[in-house]
């Protein structure tokens, strides 16, 4: 009977822990280099959600950022998100934006970010 309770205590230890970085502490820019993150990105298997965590690392005109993920889960599913990020421009801006969806029907998912753009707003400051 021991034996099976630890079994299950130790099974939600593991599975509470699932959060996974595939990015971490790194930049990443538009082509044209004019809006950039420093930061992470991890997926929640658990809870089946992406973070980001990021700082703009230069000043750039406002604007909306965009950035384009895509996942393969261990079956060769094929999974994408966005992240819609409006943005001041200021230097050092934080940026957050969490995005959930309990349709990806896989837990394990290697999540890869594919692009990031930008588009200045119409607006002057």
């Amino acid at each position: 009977m021991r034996i099976l309770f630890l079994a299950i205590l130790l099974s939600l230890i593991c599975n509470t822990a699932s959060a996974e970085y595939f990015i971490r502490d790194e930049v990443f820019c538009d082509d044209k280099k004019i809006a950039c993150i420093r930061g992470r990105m991890k997926y929640n298997a658990w809870e089946k959600y992406l973070e980001l965590n990021g700082r703009l690392t230069k000043s750039c005109p406002p604007g909306v950022i965009t950035i384009y993920l895509k996942g393969i889960a261990e079956n060769k599913e094929e999974f994408f998100a966005t992240f819609t990020l409006k943005i001041r421009g200021n230097y050092t801006e934080i940026v957050y934006a969490k995005k959930g969806n309990y349709y990806w029907r896989s837990m394990d998912i290697d999540w890869k970010l594919t692009s990031l753009t930008f588009e200045p707003s119409k607006e002057k400051r």
